[in-house]
Order: structure tokens, then sequence, then C-alpha cells
């Protein structure tokens, strides 16, 4: 997606990566888990092209780099009925 425009690479240090989620996970309910920590910039559910279920990762990006240790604490946390 970013080849070729630099410009628009995320920060990697203000954003998380996210396993272990249930199939059926959705941008909106990270966004409201994440949003506690901190502002969050965008949410991006990693989604089968064909079924549109999601493959059970994302990642979370927010506003400031601060954020991140706070998110981080939420290892192990449920998101549906599976522990991120």
């Amino acid at each position: 997606d970013l080849v070729g425009n630099q410009a628009s690479r995320p920060d990697s240090k203000r954003s998380i990566f996210i396993g272990n989620l249930p199939r059926d996970v959705t941008e909106e309910s990270l966004w409201k888990t994440f949003s506690t920590c901190g502002p969050v910039q965008y949410v991006r559910v990693i989604r089968d092209p064909v079924t549109r279920l999601g493959r059970g990762i994302a990642y979370v990006a927010f506003q400031d780099r601060a954020t991140v240790p706070l998110a981080l604490t939420l290892d192990g946390a449920k998101c549906g009925n599976r522990e991120m």
C-alpha cells in the first residue's frame, strides 16, 4: 500500500499490532477499547478479501507516542471470547 508514497507511511512508534482477535471483530469495538488509553488516530482490521471476515489481526495507531505503553497494558485483555 505504501510503496512510492513515503509521506503517508504510518509512524511505527505510535502504533501497535494486535493478534488473536475473533474473526467478527469490528473497527468500532477496537476503537472503543483502545480509546481508554488515549486518542486513537486509526484502526485497521486485516480482512479476507473475499469473505470480508477478519483474519484475527489488527493495527491501532494513536495520536501520541506516550499512549503506546498504556495500550500495551491491555495485553491479555478479552476481545469477544479471546485474549488479545
